[in-house]
């Protein structure tokens, strides 16, 4: 499955520009999904009990604990934003943008608006014209997915750290370790292949979690 362009509508532009990016609720992502992709007949935020199933795992953040998972987020990019390297918006929306994935807030479209959090926080950090991050982020599809496909979280910084700097035209930094963990604060408690599909085998390894 190749990745979305999107189309910067006016509406979608207004949308996003409003945004405190660095500190986005939950309320915020489902905004910026309904106005990317129209209204769903399903909630595009999960609600409740809704859980985000991958590969027949439950993935991501429990519904009801979102909230609690984009206000911890927010605290630790002020963190990673506070210190006095000249390059710590760029790890900051690194970061951002693996934890919000995993955090996978939504029922579609989590890629999308993920990588348009990511094009407005290098544009308002860098001046980098949000419609050619995006570009970019789409001509680097085959690196965005080694970012995913990485089995530990560590290399998954690097490479995302990586990939934005090619992305920002700018020097690559010497990655700093992992600040915080990606996986959500509050996961789903039950994490097994889903017990009532008759006749499941083990999971495959997850792909196109994040698209």
């Amino acid at each position: 499955m190749a990745l979305h362009e999107v189309a910067l509508s006016p509406s979608l532009l207004s949308c996003i520009t409003a945004l405190n990016c660095w500190a986005v609720r939950e309320t915020d992502a489902e905004r910026l999904a309904e106005t990317l992709l129209g209204k769903a007949v399903v909630p595009l935020l999960r609600r409740g009990t809704m859980r985000a199933i991958v590969a027949e795992r439950k993935f991501g953040a429990a519904a009801q604990r979102l909230p609690l998972e984009f206000a911890q987020l927010a605290e630790q990019c002020v963190k990673i934003t506070s210190g006095a390297k000249a390059d710590a918006p760029l790890f900051a929306a690194a970061f951002f943008h693996l934890r919000f994935e995993n955090i996978h807030p939504l029922t579609d479209g989590n890629g999308r608006v993920g990588r348009l959090l990511l094009a407005e926080q290098c544009r308002r950090a860098y001046g980098a014209p949000l419609a050619e991050t995006l570009s970019s982020l789409h001509d680097y599809e085959h690196d965005y997915r080694a970012v995913f496909a990485a089995t530990q979280t560590a290399l998954q910084y690097e490479l995302m750290v990586n990939l934005v700097a090619r992305v920002l035209l700018v020097p690559v930094p010497s990655p700093l370790p992992l600040p915080f963990p990606l996986t959500p604060v509050f996961p789903e408690r039950d994490t097994r292949p889903a017990s009532t599909m008759r006749g499941s085998n083990p999971p495959p390894k997850r792909r196109g979690a994040f698209f």
